[in-house]
């Protein structure tokens, strides 16, 4: 990792972008979903995990929103903004070649590469399994297994 220490946990972003076709995720609700979902299955894992709340659209961490814009300073993500159909604005989050360079590094040479290892095989799954909903499906979903993370949402 660059100089800056990051945490395992903080490394979400970087194992969901890793899997993602393209390397990309096209918006921040799906990012904080998909997030949660790795997070959960880490949690049985005995992982230390983000923190995530029940709020408009489901589970929402703001300590996921820090460690994107952290890893963002680290060149290691970057995140566009982009206009959707209705005006409103949409986030696309993509992984640099500095990022996928580091990742690759840490897992191989971390110094805690059994809980990368199940971060990344967590990762990958979770991409795999519901990357390809619609945002709607995903949200859906979170909330038919989760159904406490839908008591504050609007949707």
């Amino acid at each position: 990792m660059p100089q800056e220490q990051v945490q395992i946990k903080e490394l979400t972003p970087l194992a969901l972008l890793y899997h993602a076709d393209n390397r990309q995720i096209v918006g921040r609700t799906r990012l904080q979903k998909l997030s949660f979902l790795v997070q959960k299955d880490l949690e049985e894992e005995g992982v230390d995990t983000l923190k995530f709340i029940a709020y408009d659209y489901g589970p929402f961490s703001k300590p996921l929103i820090q460690a994107v814009e952290k890893l963002q300073e680290m060149g290691l993500l970057e995140r566009e903004e982009k206009r959707s159909f209705s005006g409103s604005k949409k986030y696309i989050y993509n992984l640099t070649k500095k990022g996928k360079k580091s990742y690759e590094h840490n897992m191989e040479n971390g110094p805690h590469a059994e809980v990368l290892n199940k971060l990344d095989i967590v990762s990958s799954n979770v991409i795999k399994n519901h990357n390809n909903k619609s945002l709607n499906g995903l949200i859906e979903f979170v909330y038919d297994e989760y159904p406490d993370t839908a008591e504050n949402s609007v949707y």
